[in-house]
């Protein structure tokens, strides 16, 4: 069921991308921000707890859906799991941003490469030359290919089934 989990995510998401527009995704997000806001006192044991307060509930909840699911008909959790993994992983969540960096150095663009780079990165990239733009948008390309598919695919494969994608809270970031 794993691997048909995977090819059937990976080929809904090719179809259909969220990209940006998951709002599943904004909705962790915010709740971590908000995490990170109140517990965040500077001790590695608030960043714990942070992690397990997020992680936790969702995991929780999974499992739940999950075996209920499985108990009513394997179809059904095969189809959870396929959307779980949808929602948690995708190249679109950042392949606009690396697209559009890699025209505009294609097209000589130079400002808009810059510009899509600190978009993405959050860094100022006003002095950075050329080939620090692409070394860059290469780095961050990993980071989140990490991120959005392999961290999840990896979590997935790990802990079978469902609650893998809810551990892919950056676990090994």
């Amino acid at each position: 069921m794993t691997l048909i989990s995977l090819i059937l995510a990976l080929a809904l998401e090719q179809l259909r991308p969220l990209g940006n527009r998951n709002r599943v995704w904004l909705l962790f997000t915010r709740y971590a921000n908000h995490l990170e806001r109140n517990l965040n006192a500077g001790a590695e044991r608030h960043g714990v707890f942070a992690w397990l307060a997020a992680i936790v509930p969702a995991l929780l909840l999974s499992l739940l859906l999950f075996y209920s699911l499985k108990a009513m008909s394997p179809i059904l959790a095969l189809a959870f799991n396929v959307l779980v993994l949808y929602l948690t992983m995708g190249f679109r969540h950042f392949s606009s941003a690396f697209s559009e960096i890699s025209q505009a150095l294609a097209e000589g663009r130079e400002y808009d490469a810059r510009m899509a780079l600190a978009r993405w990165t959050g860094l100022p990239t006003a002095e950075l030359s050329v080939e620090e733009i692409s070394r860059l948008a290469i780095e961050q390309g990993v980071v989140d290919s990490y991120r959005h598919v392999f961290g999840t695919m990896f979590w997935f494969v790990v802990l079978p089934g469902l609650p893998a994608p809810c551990c892919t809270g950056y676990v090994l970031c």
